[in-house]
């Protein structure tokens, strides 16, 4: 059961994917995202993304990053203090348009989908 905290605290989390499911298109490539997240900054938002691959091969390192987020924002430690033993998140670079075309060509997202579910 997680207990939420009135900190006034927003956050947009994202999980993004380098084609869409609806179009089969490049999506959430490069500056593509930038007037979304301004939108939620400016409105004191914290933004939050992931790629899903991350979030597919490392979801206790994505909730230890969200945890110390929250952590440096509200002073509360609670959730971050208990996640202190998982490694921290790989970071990826953000694709383009082509380089989301070429991992749609070569079905990478379909490896690290079907990874997770072995």
């Amino acid at each position: 059961m997680i207990r939420v905290l009135c900190t006034g605290l927003h956050i947009d989390l994202e999980v993004d994917e380098p084609i869409s499911f609806a179009t089969g298109k490049p999506t959430h490539c490069i500056s593509e995202d930038d007037y979304r997240n301004k939108c939620f900054v400016d409105a004191n938002w914290l933004v939050i993304r992931f790629a899903e691959e991350q979030v597919s091969s490392q979801p206790e390192r994505c909730a230890r990053f969200i945890a110390g987020a929250i952590a440096q924002l509200t002073d509360n430690n609670t959730y971050h203090q208990k996640l202190l033993h998982v490694e921290k998140v790989t970071p990826l670079r953000q694709w383009s348009a082509r380089q989301a075309s070429k991992l749609k060509k070569s079905d990478y997202r379909q490896g690290y989908l079907s990874e997770r579910r072995n």
